[in-house]
Formats: C-alpha cells, sequence, structure tokens
C-alpha cells in the first residue's frame, strides 16, 4: 500500500511540472483565460498545479483556441506604416533596376552609341525590365516587410496608385503607353505580393 501511494505521489508531481511547464509558455492572453481554472491563490507567475487528465486537456484547447483568435486577428490587420515602406521600397527599387540595365547596356553591351539610342532603349527595355526584375523585389518586399497577406495587397495597391500617377505624368501621348505590357506588370506584381504575403 505504501509503495502504490509513493508511485501515485511520484506520478503526480510529474504531472504537475509538465502541466506547470506547459502553462509558464503561455502567451500573456491565454494566461488570462487560465485564471478562470486556476485557484485565485496562485499569482500568475507560478501557474504550476496539479490537474486530472479532463481538466489539462480542457484547457489545452481553451488556450490553442484562443492563440489560433488571436493570431488570426494580428494577421487580418493592415499596417499602413509596413505597407507604405514597401511600396515606396519596391518603387526606388525597381526604378534602380531600370537604371542598372540601361548602364550594363551602354558601356558593357553596345558602347559609343547616341545618347538618343540610349534613351530609346531604356524606353522599350523598361516594360520588361520592370515584368522580370518587378516580380521578386515585390515578392521580398511583401514578405520580409508587409509580413502579411492584407497588408501585402495594400503595399500593392499603394504601388499602383504611385506608379501609375507617375505613367500619366511621364507619358506625353497615350498611343507611347504598352498597354500589354503595363497591364502584365502590374498581374505579375499583384501575384507576387499575394504570394510574398502568405507566409504562414
Amino acid at each position: 500500500m505504501w509503495t502504490m501511494r509513493r508511485e501515485e505521489s511520484r506520478r503526480g508531481t510529474l504531472r504537475a511540472r509538465a502541466t506547470g511547464l506547459f502553462l509558464a509558455n503561455q502567451p500573456p492572453r491565454a494566461a488570462l483565460i487560465l485564471r478562470k481554472y486556476i485557484p485565485s491563490r496562485l499569482p500568475g507567475e507560478m501557474l504550476c498545479v496539479c490537474l486530472c487528465g479532463s481538466r489539462a486537456a480542457q484547457i489545452a484547447r481553451i488556450v490553442k483556441t484562443q492563440r489560433y483568435a488571436v493570431h488570426n486577428s494580428e494577421c487580418m490587420r493592415i499596417s499602413w506604416g509596413r505597407a507604405c515602406a514597401g511600396a515606396l521600397t519596391g518603387e526606388v527599387t525597381q526604378i534602380a533596376a531600370a537604371f542598372g540595365w540601361v548602364a550594363i547596356y551602354s558601356y558593357l553591351i553596345n558602347p559609343g552609341q547616341p545618347f538618343a539610342t540610349y534613351q530609346a532603349h531604356a524606353q522599350v527595355s523598361g516594360p520588361w525590365v520592370s515584368i522580370i526584375a518587378g516580380a521578386p523585389i515585390f515578392y521580398a518586399a511583401s514578405r520580409w516587410i508587409a509580413r502579411t497577406l492584407p497588408t501585402a495587397l495594400a503595399l500593392f495597391g499603394i504601388f499602383l496608385v504611385i506608379d501609375g500617377g507617375l505613367l500619366v505624368g511621364m507619358t506625353e501621348s497615350w498611343n507611347e503607353v504598352p498597354f500589354v505590357l503595363a497591364g502584365l506588370s502590374y498581374l505579375t506584381k499583384l501575384g507576387a505580393c499575394a504570394l510574398g504575403g502568405r507566409r504562414e
């Protein structure tokens, strides 16, 4: 009889340690939920109690549900600061990529030509550089700056307003605008933002 009681005491101690380790790793909001199931004499820093299997399982389900609820609410919130920073970063990086390609073309591929030749090449190659380089640029901005899908989509919306305004302001004639390439460029960036924002 004494051996059985000693074994039960040892198992209870192990359950208490395991439960305490489980509860100590919970976020503060989950700890507030747990206060309903823990004796009031225990402070929040000493959530080490011995619970039966059914009560421990009940608390584990509540904590898990609370964690998913908090996580989903945070993911659905738009961070406009990150969206603006990502849109500006993507726009500047894309312009830098276009200038970089023209520099490579003028100094390495076809040097010694008049300035008008390079200016015409910049107008022709600009949409293609925007498509090819824009996708990885905006994927990276959405993944590491926006970090959530709603913020990544807001990033794309801000970029669309900025880039569309620049396109309208710098265009002298609408006949010069490659609408097909421009639409393809915006679609690839939208897809890149959607993929980059879905990191979870």
